[in-house]
């Protein structure tokens, strides 16, 4: 990932970022009952995603202590899922190659707390709403070989919902920091998701 930021002013800033990356999907599980039998068929598969963003925000002091950073930015995103063929076995499938490509609107909050009992240890408390403008249905190709596919399609997931999340900075020492981030989707019909993540940065 790339990413670039310049500030404004003392308080105003606007910054972009892009990159991208591969992805493994492990453990793909497909099972149905098939009269007294089970059916289990499973398989494995690898894709790539890439991104852009630009945005901006502002920083306000409440306090020594306590900042609010109001931001919004634009995201273009798409994820590649390469097409794959399920383990052998009667009624085992294969999908072809899949693409989800998202036009994301955030607007959103984060409440940065750096307490002075607590020398370089920053807070950070954020939430935020995403507005998905692609609302093209997904398309998934399957059927009983990769020469013989059938198109279905299927309702995207929700356009809007919300992130919330928490990290915590310390601070190292020469430029360098360690950062503990936690994160949740909210308003997501019939799903949710979590992620954890530790992260070192250092100026060069």
């Amino acid at each position: 990932m790339v990413f670039g930021q310049i500030a404004l002013s003392p308080k105003y800033y606007v910054n972009a970022a892009f990159g991208g990356g591969r992805i493994n999907v492990d453990d793909i599980t497909r099972s149905f009952a098939l009269g007294p039998a089970t059916e289990t068929y499973t398989a494995d598969t690898e894709g790539s995603y890439r991104f852009a963003r630009i945005g901006g925000g502002a920083l306000y002091s409440l306090n020594d202590q306590v900042r609010l950073n109001p931001f919004a930015h634009y995201t273009w995103e798409k994820v590649s899922i390469d097409g794959f063929t399920e383990s052998n076995g009667a009624a085992s499938l294969s999908y072809g190659d899949t693409e989800y490509e998202s036009q994301r609107l955030t607007a959103g909050l984060s409440a940065i707390f750096a307490p002075a009992n607590m020398d370089g240890l920053v807070f950070n408390l954020r939430g935020s709403i995403e507005h998905d403008f692609n609302d093209d249905p997904l398309k998934v190709s399957l059927g009983p070989n990769t020469d013989t596919l059938g198109t279905v399609s299927a309702p995207r997931p929700d356009q809007t919902w919300g992130y919330i999340s928490g990290s915590m900075v310390k601070e190292l020492g020469s430029g360098s920091f360690l950062s503990l981030t936690g994160a949740s989707s909210v308003g997501l019909d019939g799903s949710r998701g979590f992620t954890g993540s530790v992260t070192y940065k250092m100026t060069f």
